[in-house]
């Protein structure tokens, strides 16, 4: 009994006696950050499902870091490092001699079509955007003699002539029919 009031008068002596000081620690282990300490004291804690802060006592002003000094020139800005020999500049694209470049044309959707299109007797091939897979579609289809009135849907495309109509029809999968009345 005299030994451990002995011992706890001693540590009390310790703790009474240590002065205050700056210590700034960081612990790093997967799964946890832990940081202590500074001019302003202050603790963090990271852990699995537990944060802790506890900010400094006071605040804390560090000064404000130096921008640039006046008596030195300004440094360019680092370019990154490419070793010689592995850089290759691609020329550009340029057809083979003696072949014809052809402009690609234009594929209308089956309303864009049937605002321009002037129906005339005949057979016709158009390439269309099918409305439902969205690829181009070859159309063929016969108009008879006459001035329809030209209808588009959703999914048709329509000459009505009165006494009788060709109707295009763009179906599932891609598919184009074509319907004579």
């Amino acid at each position: 009994m005299f030994r451990s009031g002995i011992a706890l008068f001693g540590l009390a002596g310790l703790l009474c006696s240590a002065t205050a000081s700056d210590a700034q620690v960081s612990v790093n282990v997967p799964f946890v950050r832990v940081q202590t300490g500074g001019p302003g004291g202050g603790v963090f804690v990271k852990a699995p499902f537990v944060t802790v802060n506890v900010p400094p006592k006071y605040p804390v002003a560090y000064p404000p870091p130096v921008l640039s000094n006046p008596g030195l020139p300004e440094l360019p800005s680092p370019q990154p490092y490419v070793p010689p020999g592995e850089t290759y500049i691609l020329p550009p694209k340029q057809p083979l001699p003696g072949a014809m470049v052809v402009p690609q044309k234009a594929v209308l959707s089956h309303h864009d079509f049937a605002k321009v299109f002037v129906p005339a007797p005949g057979k016709y091939a158009v390439t269309l955007v099918h409305p439902g897979s969205h690829h181009a579609v070859e159309v063929c289809f016969n108009l008879p003699a006459g001035c329809p009135k030209v209808h588009t849907g959703h999914r048709y495309l329509e000459f009505d002539y009165g006494t009788c109509r060709v109707e295009v029809r763009f179906a599932l999968f891609g598919k184009v029919k074509v319907y004579y009345d």
